[in-house]
């Protein structure tokens, strides 16, 4: 499970970084400023994304640990 939101957010903050990169020589028009702000939401979506992985996968860690201390 941890694999799939560590993949999906690798994969939202690399096109984040591209529509940022594709808007930053098209920053004087308004498509320019629309593309860095999407590209801006989708880096910190990704962000997110790959810190819920890693909440997962200790989550999934504490889980598997055996019970006896």
């Amino acid at each position: 499970m941890y694999l799939v939101l560590l993949a999906i957010g690798l994969l939202a903050t690399a096109a984040g970084c591209v529509t940022i990169g594709f808007g930053i020589p098209i920053n004087a028009f308004s498509l320019g400023n629309t593309l860095i702000i999407a590209g801006t939401t989708a880096v910190s979506a990704g962000l997110v994304l790959i810190g819920l992985a890693v909440a997962v996968a200790q989550l999934r860690r504490i889980a598997d640990a055996p019970l006896d201390a």
